[in-house]
């Protein structure tokens, strides 16, 4: 355990707790505009692409793995439920054209 996996894992759960809030935001939140939807959905991304960035360093994975299994399924399961719903307005979009 390195100094370095601390800080990454401390970046990691504000990160995911911020998704987890945008997402609930997105999922049941009423919308006056759709520019604030637009704006939620751009911090959400933004929050994935940064943990995607930190879950590159592969030693830090496994660390991840060892000493936070629950917070690394709760990012795994997050991201493949995005996955999967980008695919599907892919594959919409391109039943409509």
């Amino acid at each position: 355990m390195t100094t370095e996996h601390l800080e990454k894992h401390k970046a990691l759960l504000e990160n995911f707790e911020q998704m987890v809030e945008l997402l609930n935001q997105l999922t049941v939140g009423k919308y006056n505009s759709l520019e604030l939807y637009i704006n939620n959905c751009h911090h959400f991304r933004a929050r994935i692409l940064e943990v995607q960035e930190l879950l590159v360093d592969e030693s830090f994975e496994q660390y991840l793995m060892k000493n936070d299994v629950a917070l690394y399924c709760g990012i795994y399961s997050m991201s493949m439920a995005i996955a999967m719903l980008a695919n599907m307005l892919e594959n919409l979009k391109n039943f409509a054209s």
